[in-house]
């Protein structure tokens, strides 16, 4: 077959190929594939260059971040001025924070916090025998022998007991209430007994038991009387096993005193924590946290040299390969390489 062709306006054209024509098919075919590829191959190549800078700007990035946050440390007075504190014994334990003066302290415990604990005399058959019914009032606040002084800015809480509640109903009754009065049972060998501790430790946290008891007697200790604890009113159901009572210490002969074990006032910059009395003085030594000042230094060098190294090895040129890195002549590459090694050479 041969080659036909028209013409218009616009010239000849080819309308056909065949085998008569003497011309080979294929290769042109072939040759304009290739000739369309060499476009595709281009477009291919640069995406993949833009990638690789891309990728590599990405470490960089992260680097610098790196730099960016020791250098934030070794800027910070807190690094400067921060403390530890080395104590001669496990007893008494000071954490410092900004503000702590280096200095030696002599510490000693003469008393721990405690929380009240109230124990029912009264002993029931078991965690499911009922008690009696009425209504039970907690107070929270502090004891002088008798006399109870309410803790401020506290209100009494009323629990209403039924004939049908057990001790475990009244367990739990106590417990979901807001009267900063935990309980829990007791079971030996004689039966059942019902406990009551303060919530929170500390002289303000005792805490009286008084009853509104549905038998008419208040203070018998029969029916729900058993677990009032009012000595001011001669009540006669519960035995107090334990008072509730403040902290004490000295620190360098003065007087302290916490609600809880941990005294976070005294001294500023310092919170103090003890765990038992002790037989005389603990020394306690604070001083310049080098430790810390010594890590932040090492991880700015370390921080700095990773940058510097992500830098030179992304855009090195290798005489002997002859191989560009991927930001070999990227100019905000080389502008970060000239300022980076400006950095420590800047004199403030």
């Amino acid at each position: 077959m041969a080659i036909s062709s028209t013409s218009g306006t616009t010239g000849p054209s080819l309308s056909s190929l065949g085998v008569g024509s003497g011309l080979d098919a294929e290769t042109i075919v072939t040759k304009l594939v290739a000739l369309e590829r060499q476009g595709i191959n281009q477009l291919q190549t640069q995406a993949s260059s833009i990638q690789s800078k891309i990728s590599a700007f990405g470490k960089i990035q992260s680097a610098v971040s790196a730099l960016r946050d020791a250098a934030s440390k070794l800027t910070s007075p807190d690094l400067w001025s921060s403390t530890t504190a080395t104590s001669a014994d496990t007893s008494v334990a000071f954490t410092t924070s900004s503000g702590a003066a280096p200095g030696s302290y002599n510490v000693e415990v003469s008393a721990l916090a405690s929380g009240q604990s109230v124990l029912s005399n009264t002993v029931l058959a078991s965690p499911t025998t009922t008690l009696g019914s009425g209504t039970l009032t907690l107070e929270l606040g502090s004891w002088s022998g008798t006399t109870f002084t309410n803790k401020a800015d506290t209100t009494a809480v009323n629990i209403t007991i039924e004939s049908t509640d057990t001790l475990e109903a009244i367990r739990d009754k106590i417990n979901n209430s807001t009267a900063g009065v935990k309980a829990t049972i007791i079971n030996d060998a004689s039966g059942s007994r019902l406990v009551m501790n303060s919530a929170s430790t500390g002289a303000s946290n005792g805490f009286r038991v008084t009853t509104t008891d549905s038998d008419g007697g208040n203070t018998d200790a029969t029916g729900l009387s058993a677990l009032a604890d009012d000595p001011a009113n001669s009540t006669a159901g519960t035995t107090r096993t334990q008072t509730a009572a403040n902290a004490a210490a000295k620190v360098n002969g003065v007087d302290i005193s916490s609600e809880s074990n941990t005294f976070s006032s005294v001294l500023t910059g310092i919170s103090i924590a003890v765990n038992k009395v002790t037989t005389g003085p603990v020394s306690v030594t604070v001083a310049q946290d080098n430790t810390t000042i010594t890590k932040a230094i090492t991880d700015f060098a370390a921080a700095y040299t990773s940058l510097d190294s992500t830098l030179k090895s992304n855009t090195k040129y290798d005489a002997g390969t002859k191989t560009a890195a991927t930001l070999q002549g990227d100019s905000t590459a080389l502008s970060m390489m000239a300022s980076l090694r400006g950095l420590l050479s800047t004199s403030t």
